[in-house]
């Protein structure tokens, strides 16, 4: 088993390891010079497949007219006092093809961010 927490403190490694050095961080200080998650492919192609087959499964319209969204900038963008929307469920046939007459059993979802207090 691999301790990093050891690793990184390793002076065969690392010149000096318990002191700051803001030069490590430069690039040319990397064999790769593009630092990424590895699994920062996956992450975006899952975030795709699950996107597709919620707009698949559901029709979602906002319970909230768009000019009455205030949006605040914050860390990332977000909407005070949240986003309502309604899914409402679609139906498939047997061959996969959808209906999009909406249905007698709509879901109604909400998503509010709570006002820090």
């Amino acid at each position: 088993m691999t301790f990093i927490y050891m690793i990184h403190r390793s002076p065969d490694i690392y010149p000096n390891p318990e002191v700051f050095d803001p030069d490590r961080f430069l690039p040319e200080n990397y064999l790769c010079k593009f630092r990424v998650c590895t699994g920062q492919k996956f992450a975006f192609a899952e975030q795709k497949v699950v996107l597709a087959t919620i707009l698949r499964r559901f029709k979602i319209t906002s319970l909230i007219q768009r000019d009455k969204v205030h949006v605040v900038p914050e860390l990332v963008l977000t909407a005070k006092p949240g986003l309502f929307m309604k899914f409402e469920r679609r139906h498939c046939d047997l061959n996969n093809n959808l209906d999009l007459e909406p249905s007698k059993n709509s879901h109604m979802i909400s998503n509010s961010i709570k006002e820090s207090e």
